[in-house]
């Protein structure tokens, strides 16, 4: 059995399909590519596969990071499977990882994300949050703000997320909701230097 990491993106209408309902598509894919895939054990057997911290519905992911374990063959080729994924899923890079590395829940500790704004002011507001009202978003570090969105890392994203920035921002009287933002994740994985870097080891053995 081998153990594969890979870094995919998810935009267009494939943004709009829930987190739980991206292995199936993966798996088939790497199926129809011509590869097999190993299963768990026990009563319930299903494809081995694990995917990072989970999107909100509607949120661009362009570097996520998943893995997949398969029957020992050949590393597979990007092209080869990005034929037989849906318009909107791609993969951008896939390795081999070693057994020793840990594992993506305790690896991606930190996400980049940047967020637009629909509405008139909102970055005003934002502008004039206290220190106080930026804690209860959560661990933020290099925090940007452009013409019209902010861009900024956020600390342990499988704990505070996008919906905990939307429902900050609904009570500041930022936005009205989610239809006033759009949202992307630019990457997920460990931060190092002020970059997050995907998690792709095996630098990772040294952590």
């Amino acid at each position: 059995m081998m153990r594969l990491r890979f870094i995919y993106e998810k935009r267009g209408l494939l943004s709009f399909v829930p987190h739980v309902e991206l292995p199936p598509l993966i798996c088939r894919a790497m199926r129809r590519a011509g590869y097999s895939i190993a299963r768990t054990m026990g009563f319930s057997p299903r494809d081995k596969i694990s995917l990072g911290p989970a999107l909100p519905i509607g949120v661009i992911g362009l570097a996520e990071p998943a893995e997949i374990w398969l029957e020992k063959q050949d590393v597979p080729q990007v092209e080869q499977i990005n034929r037989y994924m849906p318009e909107g899923l791609r993969f951008h890079c896939i390795k081999e990882v070693d057994a020793r590395v840990p594992s993506l829940n305790k690896l991606c500790t930190a996400a980049h994300y940047r967020v637009y704004f629909n509405v008139e002011n909102a970055l005003d507001k934002l502008r004039s949050f206290s220190v106080e009202e930026w804690d209860a978003l959560g661990k933020i570090e290099h925090l940007v703000f452009g013409n019209d969105y902010i861009e900024y890392v956020q600390l342990d994203p499988a704990r505070a997320g996008l919906t905990k920035l939307v429902s900050v921002l609904k009570e500041k009287g930022a936005v009205k909701g989610w239809e006033d933002l759009f949202m992307v994740r630019l990457a997920v994985g460990v931060l190092k230097g002020g970059e997050v870097c995907p998690p792709m080891g095996p630098a990772e053995l040294d952590g």
